[in-house]
């Protein structure tokens, strides 16, 4: 299901397209998710410093050039895999659309607890690995529920190398 959001100059959500309440629903958030989003920043909605940063990067690099970006990555739900690519597309005072395409969808299912001591599971919001006790980052063919598993998004060490370019760990992660 495509997706799409519009941004003003300050990064603030001003639009939003396509499904919005019902991708929420299907990755364990609530139904209303549209009212959520809307007239917030959306810095508000990325925990991790890393992945916010260099999303940062990308708009503002858009925003500079004047072109579209274009990123592939994986956004799993429960018992799915799947692909999109998300393409920043520059407007006039600084507003960027941006667009998630749908590019691939399987079934897939697998179990995973927490660590004891732990609330939430480390994934990957570049690659979708998860990282397991002591750091050490495991690929999944998908995660449970967000409601039936926490999770935090962070970037793993692989991602985060700013000598890697960005688009060759989200390409590792295909099937």
């Amino acid at each position: 299901m495509p997706l799409s959001y519009r941004l003003d100059a300050e990064d603030r959500v001003v639009a939003l397209g396509g499904a919005w309440n019902r991708m929420s629903w299907e990755n364990g958030g609530p139904d209303d998710a549209s009212s959520n989003v809307l007239d917030h920043s959306l810095w508000r909605f990325i925990s991790d410093p890393a992945m916010s940063g260099f999303l940062r990067q990308v708009f503002q690099l858009s925003r500079d050039t004047g072109q579209a970006a274009t990123l592939d990555y994986r956004c799993d739900a429960p018992g799915l895999l799947r692909y999109y690519r998300m393409i920043v597309t520059p407007k006039s005072d600084g507003i960027l659309v941006v667009d998630h395409e749908p590019l691939a969808e399987a079934l897939a299912c697998t179990s995973i607890r927490l660590p004891p001591g732990e609330s939430a599971v480390r994934i990957c919001g570049q690659c979708s690995r998860v990282a397991l006790k002591g750091w050490h980052w495991r690929r999944f063919p998908a995660l449970p529920r967000p409601r039936d598993l926490p999770r935090k998004v962070v970037l793993c060490n692989d991602c985060r190398n700013p000598s890697r370019d960005p688009a060759d760990a989200s390409a590792s992660t295909r099937p």
